[in-house]
């Protein structure tokens, strides 16, 4: 499989990996006396927070419990309306709010994706290897092994709170893991994890203080039915009706802002311990792999997550296709290999100035290397072989997880989407060659917003460019003449959208600092305003490239005119593709704009409780986006895809197929919809203008053999995996 260890003769056997271990126990370390008081203290706070809110509610109930009871005199001193205003109002009011104030004690988990269970002697190495890490930890061993796909590991209890008092333990390793690292880091991963098992208590306590945590976080932010069927009915009664509704909804709203404060006081005091227990965690891998090894794991796990990041990056971009890797996990560490030095650089230099923040609940990785190489170990294991040499029969194992992995994102797959990562990354190649030639020959000038259309009117009329070779030197030049103007472009095009969006902000009544979007005051006449001046400089800095880009679509032309027979077929296409385009662009920018509302208002809604008229305006764009998305249905389906797809006379529709189930999120679900088609269309665009330049760009040999030249002497990736 490609990139992942070797797996060959030379493999060591399991006896010499369990040879390898130079002690069979790790001194336990013990907890300071004060670090396990501060521990159960922030225990004991955390439980206490929703007994205290249980209290608040219990108060609250037998208030509206005594209103009705002892108050249901008004009969004998007041008739109708008063007694509607001082009897039934507060006992309505009051029922809701306990109802709603009730509600979120027995909220539901979220469903978690079904994990990938290892069943007892399915890889007995693995098993063994795991079994002695525990061992030598002092730790119990996990009742199950679980895998993955993420660049992680974790130990908890296997069923939650049942196995409280209990050594019910499970144990997640993530697959890129087990194929990316040495047996030497994979066990100081581990170790790591056992050594929360190792805490004993202190684990039992940390689970309960996240428990709580994600309760708290899910009651204060979720909404679920009866929260919108409240809203809806308070909305479309009569004022002088739904007066009593709104009271109720004005109730819980400040209930929230309890649970809202209680979740904050909770997370505030338990950050500090928890982060704690993860130095002590640290402190087992160090004493396990050696402090250089925590360093060079650290580092090689950074690499698998942008690895990660880059894999997911390309899946999206080939689902578009209906095409998917039949195995992600090698597809990751592919990824991961091919790296740049520049990119590694980049983000080590992010590692290095990362602090750690009185909110994090982990240590910053900075802050953990310095931990680690202060404790100056030099570990129990050294054996550096690859850490798939402990699986055994792995391909299809990690195909059924690519499919769990699937399953649980909401994609429903089959098997004319899944493919080998080898067609998956042809497919990658051949899109990047085309990027690249539409940076290589017209530099990146050319904006989704002001759009190079090569319709077939445009093609018939034939291009003016005779001598392709100079063209490009003077375009090139002319790019550079024009860098002022399209410095204006960019800032006129930033402002508007800042503008668009402190606009939004002031409809939601969200409170923001002016200067921050180019404002002195918070003001809709200010914004107003501001919005003509830019929509003026906008349409003059459009003027002044014009020209750019029409000098652009008449080189397009010529590179239609001069495709090779074997790109016939496809230049044919694309001018018509152009065509429904262009006729329906407005409408896809038009989307894109709701896409950049809804999105500013869902950044501004992280990290506090958001008014109801903030989410009413979060409601409206999930609405809006959805029947903006489905109004472009029609046009897509008549628009042949011009590409290779999965699907036998795919249409730009199947463009937007791939969207999770609307039930995971049904607030969040059409903006993730809107996402994906959007940027389907804009790489589509980009993708055509691409093809267009490649069959310019083939024209001119000397731009061919550059391009050979970078590809031979391009830089090296810095992380060599074993293939």
């Amino acid at each position: 499989m490609t990139a992942l260890a070797s797996t060959d003769n030379s493999s060591p056997s399991l006896g010499v990996v369990l040879a390898a271990f130079e002690q069979q126990q790790l001194p336990r370390r013990k907890l300071r006396p004060l670090y396990q008081l501060g521990l159960l203290l922030v225990a004991v706070t955390m439980v206490l927070l929703p007994l205290l809110y249980i209290s608040i509610v219990a108060l609250f109930a037998y208030g509206v419990y005594y209103h009705i009871v002892e108050h249901a005199d008004v009969f004998d001193h007041a008739s109708g309306t008063g007694v509607l205003l001082w009897y039934f109002g507060p006992a309505v009011i009051g029922s809701i709010g306990v109802i709603f104030m009730v509600k979120p004690l027995f909220a539901k988990r979220v469903q978690e994706s079904r994990p990938y269970t290892l069943q007892p002697g399915q890889q007995p190495d693995l098993e063994a290897f795991v079994n002695r890490i525990a061992d030598t930890v002092g730790a119990p061993r996990p009742k199950s092994i679980e895998l993955s796909t993420d660049v992680n590991a974790a130990a908890g209890l296997r069923r939650g709170m049942i196995s409280l008092f209990s050594n019910d333990l499970r144990l997640i390793v993530g697959t890129p893991l087990l194929a990316g690292l040495s047996l030497q880091q994979l066990g100081g991963v581990l170790a790591h994890e056992f050594g929360h098992f190792a805490q004993g208590a202190g684990m039992r306590l940390t689970y309960i203080i996240r428990s709580v945590n994600a309760w708290f976080a899910r009651v204060v932010y979720e909404r679920d039915a009866m929260d919108a069927w409240l809203e809806e009915v308070a909305n479309s009664m009569d004022l002088r009706l739904g007066i009593v509704l709104h009271l109720a909804r004005l109730l819980i709203w400040i209930t929230r802002r309890i649970l809202w404060v209680l979740m904050y006081i909770g997370h505030g005091v338990s950050c500090f311990a928890l982060r704690q227990m993860e130095y002590d965690a640290d402190s087992y891998e160090v004493q396990f792999a050696g402090s250089g090894a925590f360093a060079e794991t650290s580092n090689a796990m950074q690499v698998l997550n942008l690895g990660v990041a880059q894999a997911h990056g390309l899946l999206q971009e080939t689902w578009g296709q209906g095409r998917l890797s039949n195995e992600i996990t090698s597809l990751i560490l592919q990824q991961a290999g091919s790296l740049k030095e520049k990119d590694l650089k980049k983000m080590q230099e992010q590692v290095l100035n990362q602090k750690t923040k009185w909110v994090d609940t982990h240590p910053c990785d900075a802050d953990r290397i310095r931990a680690a190489e202060a404790l100056n170990q030099d570990g129990i294991f050294h054996l550096q072989a690859p850490a798939i040499t402990l699986l055994q029969d792995y391909e299809m194992m990690f195909e059924d997880l690519t499919r769990e992995f699937y399953r649980g994102v909401g994609l429903s797959v089959n098997a004319e989407n899944l493919v080998s990562n080898d067609e998956l990354l042809g497919q990658e190649q051949a899109m990047l060659k085309e990027y690249d030639s539409l940076e290589q020959f017209f530099g990146e000038e050319i904006s989704i917003f002001d759009p190079v259309w090569v319709t077939p009117e445009r093609v018939e009329a034939g291009s003016q460019v005779e001598d392709l070779a100079l063209w490009r030197e003077q375009h090139l030049q002319r790019m550079e003449e024009m860098a002022a103007a399209f410095k204006k472009l960019d800032r006129a095009y930033e402002q508007q959208h800042n503008l668009m969006l402190a606009m939004e902000f002031l409809r939601a009544e969200i409170r923001f600092k002016a200067s921050v979007f180019g404002l002195e005051k918070r003001k809709k006449e200010e914004v107003v305003t501001r919005q003509e001046e830019v929509t003026r400089k906008l349409e003059q800095a459009r003027l002044d490239t014009q020209g750019f880009r029409d000098a652009a679509a008449d080189a397009l032309v010529y590179g239609l005119q001069h495709a090779s027979a074997e790109d016939q077929a496809l230049a044919q296409t694309l001018p018509q593709l152009h065509r429904n385009l262009n006729d329906i662009w407005p409408r896809v920018l038009s989307l894109q704009q709701g896409i950049q509302k809804m999105t500013g208002l869902l950044h501004a809604a992280q990290g506090g409780e958001i008014s109801e008229q903030h989410l009413a305006r979060i409601r409206l764009y999930s609405t809006r986006l959805d029947r903006e998305r489905l109004s472009l249905k029609k046009e897509l389906e008549r628009t042949p895809y011009p590409y290779e797809h999965a699907k036998e006379n795919a249409n730009l529709w199947h463009l937007a197929y791939h969207v999770p189930n609307p039930e995971q999120d049904k607030l969040i679900w059409p903006l993730e919809s809107a996402e994906a088609l959007i940027h389907q269309l804009f790489r589509l665009y980009q993708r055509s203008l691409g093809s267009m330049a490649s069959f310019a760009t083939a024209t001119l040999p000397d731009i061919a053999e550059n391009a050979a030249k970078e590809e031979q002497t391009s830089e090296k990736p810095a992380l060599v995996l074993d293939s």
